[in-house]
């Protein structure tokens, strides 16, 4: 492809969004360790705060989605891996609308979780593999390098993160097990999916630079 003639703008603008988004995504995760904490620890008097919390924490995760959404839609249209991130970025989207309507009816319902929390991670890893399409197109060699360590690193993280969140839900199923061990286990999903998304910004933000040169 002659670079005279690939101007990916539209991408450029949709990677801007996504990063914006991901910045917000690490606050929403920050805001859930602390309803973890305070769920744990607060007893009868943190009801409220962690309620309230929650609230917080669905609103600003839709706002994540809707603005990354906006993102990889502008993207797409450059590059077909964001078209498939945004496919998997709608139906999280149905999947998260549907889990706030079901738990109205039943509070206790991990799967939905579960698999947005996946659809979350096949989001990352599909920008991942536009990114490292759009610096083959332009011959940026280390961008596609780093792009594959980032992909390995973060499917490795999405995985364990998965994992441990099923392990916690089989856990807490046991009226045996200690709350302190429960606690443990969702702090380890946490801080695994601070790690992919601190992966992914990074990339994000050299993506945002690469694509800066080479779009006017």
């Amino acid at each position: 492809m002659s670079l005279s003639y690939y101007n990916p703008v539209h991408a450029h603008r949709g990677i801007k969004k996504i990063f914006a988004a991901n910045i917000l995504a690490l606050g929403v995760i920050v805001l859930s360790i602390l309803v973890l904490a305070l769920s744990l620890t607060g007893g009868y008097s943190a009801e409220g705060t962690v309620e309230t919390l929650r609230v917080i924490v669905l609103i600003f995760s839709l706002l994540t989605l809707l603005l990354e959404l906006v993102g990889v839609c502008q993207a797409a249209r450059d590059e077909s891996y964001f078209a498939n991130a945004r496919d998997i970025l709608l139906l999280n989207i149905g999947l998260a609308v549907f889990s706030v309507l079901l738990k109205s009816v039943l509070p206790d319902f991990p799967l939905l979780d579960l698999a947005g929390d996946a659809a979350g991670f096949l989001t990352m890893l599909f920008v991942v593999k536009g990114i490292m399409r759009l610096a083959l197109n332009v011959h940026h060699w280390s961008m596609q390098r780093l792009g594959q360590r980032v992909f390995r690193l973060v499917l490795i993280a999405s995985c364990s993160s998965i994992g441990l969140s099923v392990l916690a839900e089989l856990v807490k199923s046991n009226t045996g097990v200690s709350e302190l061990l429960i606690f443990f286990l969702g702090l380890a999903v946490l801080v695994l999916s601070i790690v992919a998304t601190v992966l992914y910004i990074r990339y994000l933000h050299r993506a945002a630079e690469m694509t800066d040169i080479i779009t006017p």
